[in-house]
C-alpha cells in the first residue's frame, strides 16, 4: 500500500495585498474574471487553490496559476486560498498552459515584450499600427518577409526566438495591402483567406503593384463572396489580367494554384 505525503498546505486570507501578478503572464480578460464572478456566486468551489511562489522580500506572494479566480474572488470580498510552491518558475507558467491550451499567440507576445525582447516589441508596435491585432499568424508572415504562412514561423515565436527579416520590406508590403483594402468593402475581404491570397499573388515575378492598385480602383466590386483563399486568387486573377486593352507593354500573369504553388 503506497504511503501518503503531506506536500503542500492549503493557507487562506482575505489580505488581497500579499498577492501580486507575475510580468510575463498573460493579460486579465475581464470578460473571463466577470464569468467567474458570476459562478462564484451561484457556487464557490473554495477547495480550488490558487498556485503562488515564494514571498519575496517583502512578503508578496507571485500568483503562477488562478490569477482570474484571484481577482475576481478579491472583487466579490471573498477568502484567497492558495498554496506555494518552491520549485516552479515564472516560466514554467506559459509551459503549462501551452500544454492545457490557454495560452494563445496574444499571451505568448506579452511574455516576451514584457521581458524586454526587441523584436517582439516591434512586432507588437507592427500589429497595433497596421490594423493586425488580431491577425498574428498574418503578422508573422509578413515579419518574416515570407509569401506563405508556415506553422514553424509560429512555433519559433511561441519559444521567443522570433527574428524579424526586414522591417522595411514588411511594412512596404502592409502598406500596399491596407491601400488594396482602401479601395473594396473590406468588411467582406478583411481575413486571414484575403492576406494570404494577396501575399501569394504579390510573390509572382513581373507583378506590378501599381497596375493592381489601378485595377482595383475600376473593379472594386469584383472584390466579394470569395470563401478561402484560393477563391480570392481567382478574383485578383481577373482584376489584374482582365480587360487591360490599351495598355501598352502590359505582361499578363498566371497566378499559381494557392495550395499546390504550381
Amino acid at each position: 500500500m503506497s504511503v501518503l505525503q503531506n506536500v503542500g498546505d492549503i493557507q487562506e486570507t482575505r489580505n488581497y495585498d500579499i498577492f501580486k501578478l507575475v510580468k510575463g503572464n498573460r493579460e486579465i480578460n475581464r470578460s473571463h474574471v466577470n464569468r467567474l464572478k458570476e459562478k462564484i456566486s451561484r457556487r464557490d468551489l473554495k477547495e480550488i487553490p490558487i498556485t503562488c511562489g515564494s514571498a519575496d522580500a517583502n512578503g508578496v506572494y507571485p500568483i503562477f496559476d488562478g490569477q482570474h479566480r484571484f481577482m475576481a474572488k478579491k472583487e466579490l470580498g471573498k477568502p484567497i486560498r492558495f498554496i506555494v510552491t518552491k520549485n516552479m518558475r515564472a516560466d514554467d507558467i506559459s509551459e503549462l498552459n501551452t500544454d492545457t491550451s490557454n495560452w494563445n499567440q496574444k499571451n505568448f507576445l506579452k511574455k516576451w515584450v514584457d521581458k524586454g525582447l526587441s523584436d517582439y516589441i516591434y512586432f507588437k508596435i507592427f500589429i497595433e499600427e497596421y490594423g493586425l491585432d488580431n491577425k498574428f499568424s498574418v503578422a508573422i508572415t509578413l515579419l518574416n518577409n515570407s509569401f506563405r504562412r508556415e506553422r514553424t514561423q509560429e512555433e519559433v515565436f511561441v519559444n521567443g526566438l522570433f527574428k524579424v527579416v526586414d522591417k522595411e520590406e514588411s511594412e512596404n508590403t502592409i502598406r500596399f495591402i491596407n491601400r488594396v483594402l482602401t479601395e473594396i468593402d473590406s468588411s467582406k475581404c478583411k481575413n486571414s483567406f484575403f492576406y494570404y491570397a494577396i501575399l501569394h499573388v504579390i510573390n509572382h515575378p513581373g507583378f506590378d503593384r501599381n497596375h493592381f492598385i489601378r485595377k482595383v480602383e475600376k473593379l472594386s466590386a469584383k472584390f466579394k463572396g470569395a470563401t478561402n483563399s484560393q477563391e480570392w486568387v481567382d478574383i485578383m486573377d481577373k482584376v489584374y489580367n482582365k480587360h487591360n486593352q490599351g495598355i501598352k507593354k502590359f505582361k499578363p500573369i498566371r497566378f499559381r494554384d494557392f495550395k499546390t504553388n504550381s
